[in-house]
């Protein structure tokens, strides 16, 4: 179900992107969504992966809840999601249906801790980029990790430019 937040000058639309059998692309979210919930099939989308990373557009994932009815731990895109640098954080779905714990979400962290060997630093990136997607305060993040990947991202957009520069100097 989507949800729409209204503010003085813009709105925020956040949507569930590929959720269970639906595989077809839906580019159209791409350009209206700040962030998405899910998105486990955007891989199936290489052109629509690689913008989601350039735009740094939002994705809340809930992999014990893909888990329990499509999609098993060792299948799920999240820990290869982090890695490349998408803005990734983990959620909590259905928490009552899902999750064995009095705090799904402590349970959703030490899960991902585990099935898949996640670092620290790697637990800090989610829990930072969960702040961000909620738009709490910035200052409580920690600045080393915010300008790696600030870092990693502009020089991602500098090679495209070179790249599609050079493509019009070979054309021209």
């Amino acid at each position: 179900m989507p949800s729409v937040e209204c503010a003085a000058e813009y709105f925020c639309f956040e949507t569930a992107l590929w959720r269970g059998g639906r595989s077809e692309p839906s580019q159209h979210r791409f350009f209206t969504s700040e962030s998405i919930a899910h998105g486990t099939k955007l891989s199936n989308a290489p052109a629509l992966h690689y913008l989601f990373y350039l735009a740094q557009i939002g994705i809340a994932m809930s992999p014990m809840f893909n888990n329990n009815l499509f999609l098993t731990y060792e299948r799920n895109p999240m820990p290869g999601y982090l890695k490349q640098g998408l803005n990734i954080s983990l959620s909590t779905d259905d928490p009552l249906q899902f999750h064995l714990t009095k705090e799904p979400l402590k349970g959703k962290y030490s899960i991902a801790r585990q099935l898949w060997k996640l670092t620290f630093c790697d637990m800090c990136e989610l829990a930072k980029t969960s702040v961000l997607q909620e738009d709490l305060k910035v200052r409580w993040l920690g600045a080393n990790r915010v300008s790696f990947r600030h870092e990693a991202l502009v020089n991602e957009l500098i090679n495209l430019i070179s790249a599609n520069a050079s493509q019009v100097k070979a054309v021209g």
